[in-house]
């Protein structure tokens, strides 16, 4: 039998960090307990006391913050701004939850200490000091890096609260000016208040009444639908419907967007209208177009490489068809950028939209267009557009043409293009039917045209919180998974270095495989990256079919950047060794 202090406790917490005297080698739990017990038994020695506050202009090391804030003062002139308030209840928290989101910041207790009577607590910029990420760790770093800045913010909040008769004098010195980083909003958390204050699902209310259930009690017996009759009693949704008729209160939405300045209506077309010039659309055909000056800018700037479009029904009672038109943006994830509610999907019915995307943005072209296999998309996109575009089919309607258009889906054409599938746009009809309309059936057009406006917003939305804060995307996930793969190759995989390329071989039997790696734009900084090998998805092409078609950095590119990483730091050695000679 092993004795108890042997036997491991991995879940018993974090062992507590020692500090030992170099003297006399007694241990002690504090760093503050150490420095005591060097003046009391060693007072011949010189205590070492650490400098770690850094200064985010210049670098140099302060043991206290009052010396940083001096420091700041004289050498850099940083105006600092020192006040002080006084609180006699918990209305000091309050209190700094509205600094915190007046000045986008926030504060975190550092360190307490007590006092005859007093207590004293230390609030320190939650953007101060160092990241020490631990080495061989099996998670990645966050996707939009570390919330330290890597020196020591000026800006403090130091409370000492005074107790008499059960009577809290809270008095505070504030320090609010802010250095060595930006106030970026993605850095922040949320506070107490602005999580308690967002929505409560339906399911959640559903789980905390079933909670409550008695027999006796009708609270318990609570349904969705009786949610639904809340909402409609109460008229929590009256906004959307501005009329009792359908198509009245569609027309009247419609005009409303119109005269916005900033039109997001393209093309409007009620049953029982007219439109000049296209005569083959009938006066029982619906159209409605929508398109805003935020989609306008991402066609602009990502559509130039593909642009994908495809059509959904089930959103409302009419079958009136939903038509998107899709981009992905520089992290490879959809962003629909014009939609069109219509009767049918046709050729002639896809002319008017198309010509009207074209009047938005003159000069817009693309290399690329991808779709399933009605030839309506393609012939429409002509005639505004004009020729000049690649059509390709989405893999899932590849079935239907395969022996006639394998232009259109075989890989081999489409190597290089960073496109496979409309899976972007399946998973964007999948938000508005089942996260939006919660798997049903909208009754009402006016509904749909609400709900499809507002899961265009939040999309839009989610590119700004994705450029704000980073996002692990699928992609590079993907990219991640690979490197882990590439660092077991060296036993399976051989490595060529030829003056334009580099071949990486692999025998398996009597076969080998051989795929080229070429070298790229080695200075690209687009967010498809791995940063452990520092390269992104352009700075090399590989042949094989997950860099060609996944379009992702494959395991191959992986091994040689790892090669070269290697041989470089070889040579840095030698060029080191060569300048300092060993004697």
């Amino acid at each position: 039998m092993s004795s108890a202090n042997s036997i491991q406790r991995p879940f018993s917490g974090p062992n507590k960090p020692t500090f030992s005297c170099q003297k006399c080698g007694i241990t002690v739990g504090f760093k503050k307990n150490l420095y005591a017990h060097m003046r009391k038994f060693h007072p011949e020695e010189d205590v070492v006391i650490s400098n770690n506050q850094v200064c985010g202009l210049c670098k140099e090391t302060f043991h206290t913050i009052v010396n940083l804030h001096e420091h700041l003062q004289k050498k850099h002139e940083v105006k600092l701004n020192f006040s002080s308030e006084t609180f006699y209840s918990e209305d000091f928290l309050k209190w700094k939850e509205k600094i915190e989101l007046e000045s986008r910041s926030s504060f975190f207790l550092r360190n307490t200490s007590q006092k005859v009577g007093v207590k004293f607590s230390y609030y320190v910029c939650h953007r101060s000091g160092y990241s020490n990420p631990k080495l061989n760790r099996a998670r990645h770093m966050k996707a939009s890096g570390s919330v330290r800045c890597g020196c020591t913010c000026p800006a403090v909040i130091n409370v000492s609260t005074h107790t008499v008769e059960e009577v809290k004098e809270i008095t505070v010195q504030y320090q609010s000016v802010h250095v060595g980083h930006e106030l970026e909003v993605g850095k922040l958390h949320l506070s107490e208040t602005e999580k308690s204050s967002l929505g409560i699902p339906m399911a959640t209310i559903l789980d905390k009444t079933r909670k409550e259930y008695s027999p006796t009690k009708r609270f318990g017996l609570t349904t969705r639908k009786d949610l639904h009759n809340i909402c409609r009693d109460k008229q929590i949704a009256k906004k959307v419907i501005l009329h009792t008729d359908d198509a009245t209160s569609v027309d009247i939405m419609v005009k409303k967007m119109q005269g916005n300045t900033k039109n997001p209506v393209l093309l409007y077309k009620p049953v029982g209208g007219e439109m000049d010039n296209y005569s083959r659309i009938d006066k029982r055909d619906f159209l409605l177009a929508i398109m805003n000056d935020a989609q306008e800018k991402l066609l602009e700037l990502y559509g130039k490489n593909c642009v994908m479009i495809d059509s959904t029904h089930g959103t409302n009672q009419y079958n009136f068809q939903l038509t998107t038109l899709m981009v992905h943006d520089e992290n490879h994830e959809g962003m629909p950028i014009a939609t069109l509610f219509s009767s049918r999907v046709t050729t002639e019915i896809l002319i008017p939209f198309f010509i009207e995307i074209k009047k938005r943005v003159p000069n817009f072209t693309t290399n690329v267009l991808m779709s399933d296999d009605t030839n309506s998309f393609p012939n429409a996109w002509k005639e505004a557009f004009g020729n000049d575009f690649k059509h390709l089919l989405c893999s899932w309607h590849v079935i239907r043409n395969w022996n006639s258009n394998a232009r259109k889906w075989a890989y081999c054409y489409r190597n290089g293009l960073g496109i496979n599938t409309n899976m972007k746009l399946e998973r964007w009809h999948r938000q508005l039917k089942y996260e939006e309309a919660g798997g049903t059936v909208m009754k009402r057009l006016d509904k749909t045209i609400l709900l499809l406006l507002a899961a265009i917003a939040k999309k839009l939305l989610s590119r700004v919180i994705t450029i704000e804060r980073g996002k692990l995307t699928s992609r590079v996930a993907l990219i991640r998974k690979r490197h882990k793969g590439s660092e077991e190759m060296d036993s399976k995989y051989d490595y060529i270095q030829c003056d334009e390329k580099h071949i990486v071989t692999k025998s398996e039997g009597s076969s080998i495989f051989t795929y080229d790696i070429l070298e790229g734009n080695r200075s690209c900084r687009c967010p498809i990256r791995c940063e452990e090998c520092n390269i992104c998805i352009h700075s090399f092409s590989c042949t094989c079919v997950d860099y060609c078609i996944r379009f992702v950095i494959c395991k191959h590119i992986h091994f040689i950047q790892q090669k070269n990483n290697l041989m470089n730091s070889v040579t840095e050695d030698l060029q080191q060794t060569q300048h300092n000679p060993t004697v």
